[in-house]
């Protein structure tokens, strides 16, 4: 029964992170002009529309259709692991469940529009020449280095206490 409730959960979290990101999507391209920032927060954080035809930095431009197939079986396999139970502790399914919703946040967008919006632009620095990303993005980068803490830095750590 405990298992049940945690997928559930797990599920639900996937499903509200998802909707979010394409509100915040959608609302990006409806309200943000299509050539220039907008400034949110002076010399730190512009909104600047752009359409993203590639992956992270615009990698992979104009390979939507291996990005697709890619972003799929990653999912695909984190969702397994979730349901299965494979992905042990709350911290690791959190890690997991970030990542699971920022990849289908960008599938989704990938596969209906062709490419994803982006909007968030820091603009201090070391940011000032850094990628125009969105939500999902972010969901992605702090699930992964979530797990990276945890998996490398933190097991690594107690291990070398504990005789490792």
């Amino acid at each position: 029964m405990k298992l049940k409730i945690i997928n559930t959960i797990n599920i639900s979290a996937i499903v509200v992170l998802t909707a979010l990101d394409q509100l915040f999507k959608m609302m990006a391209d409806r309200h943000l002009p299509k050539h220039d920032a907008v400034t949110a927060i002076g010399g730190i954080l512009d909104f600047r529309y752009i359409e993203n035809y590639g992956a992270a930095f615009g990698m992979f431009s104009g390979m939507r259709w291996i990005l697709i197939g890619l972003t799929s079986v990653f999912i695909a396999a984190g969702m397994a692991l979730l349901v299965l139970n494979k992905i042990k502790g709350a911290f690791l399914q959190s890690s997991a469940v970030l990542i699971i919703a920022g990849g289908l946040g960008n599938l989704i967008n990938r596969i209906f529009d062709g490419y994803v919006v982006d909007y968030l632009q820091f603009t201090f620095w070391p940011f000032q020449n850094f990628a125009i990303f969105n939500f999902a993005d972010c969901l992605v980068v702090i699930g992964t280095a979530m797990m990276f803490a945890k998996l490398i830095i933190y097991d690594a750590i107690k291990g070398k206490k504990n005789g490792g």
